[in-house]
């Protein structure tokens, strides 16, 4: 999967490494908030979302973000929120899926 973005790698808090993404990577929000986001910065262990929709710290999400043929899935938590957006944890990703997200930011990289 080619992208045309520019990626940088950006150290965290967290203890996680985050690929700073300057493509339209879109998230598929499902469930009880449901909708679209535009996704900002991706890691292993969460992602930053820019989003209008209003969430909340504690919200819980259910997120699908296509990766080719695939889409990565996985639940997760709201963290942060932040005037552009909101910082969600990844919950619950199952190792098939994390091996996707892994694959995924491998070809961000390069």
């Amino acid at each position: 999967m080619s992208r045309q973005s520019t990626t940088t790698l950006t150290p965290k808090r967290r203890g996680s490494l985050r690929v700073h993404l300057e493509s339209q990577l879109i998230v598929i929000i499902t469930g009880a908030i449901a909708g679209s986001a535009r996704v900002r910065d991706l890691g292993l262990g969460g992602a930053f979302l820019e989003t209008e929709r209003h969430l909340a710290v504690g919200d819980s999400l259910h997120l699908k973000i296509p990766a080719g043929l695939e889409s990565f899935e996985s639940d997760g938590i709201v963290r942060s929120v932040a005037r552009e957006g909101v910082g969600v944890e990844f919950l619950r990703t199952s190792p098939e899926h994390l091996k996707m997200l892994r694959h995924l930011l491998a070809e961000l990289l390069e």
